[in-house]
């Protein structure tokens, strides 16, 4: 897997990164798919979130979920039905989607994160 960006992050509440330039129409794709390479030591797990334009900063207006990952490469997936489907109350709206966030929840010690391929995919997407 091709590395495409490598950073230490720091002990915190949340740490871990944000997208900043990513497309904010997802319409058409079935998935996110993001490739994360974890060393020795880290955290048995990691959450994604993902919030459109009209998000309110409530937990329950935004997709969440925690994946499981070891050391050595991991894929998450994200379904975008369930992407879409996440805000309580409401469709999230697919066309334009703002943030995308990964993060370990009360990471005690730094560690070097390596991120690989990040891609929409899916429903005749390659």
């Amino acid at each position: 897997k091709a590395i495409q960006w490598t950073d230490w992050i720091g002990p915190a509440d949340y740490s871990g990164f944000h997208l900043q330039y990513f497309p904010g129409d997802w319409r058409g794709y079935g998935q996110l798919a993001i490739a994360l390479y974890l060393p020795p030591g880290a955290p048995a797990s990691i959450s994604c979130r993902v919030h459109d334009a009209v998000h309110d900063n409530r937990f329950e207006d935004r997709f969440n979920r925690r994946f499981p990952v070891s050391v050595g490469w991991n894929m998450l997936v994200l379904p975008l039905a369930d992407v879409r489907r996440a805000p309580r109350g409401r469709e999230m709206d697919m066309t334009r989607i703002r943030g995308v966030g990964c993060f370990f929840v009360g990471l005690r010690d730094p560690l070097q994160l390596a991120v690989g391929r990040i891609a929409l995919t899916g429903a005749g997407h390659p």
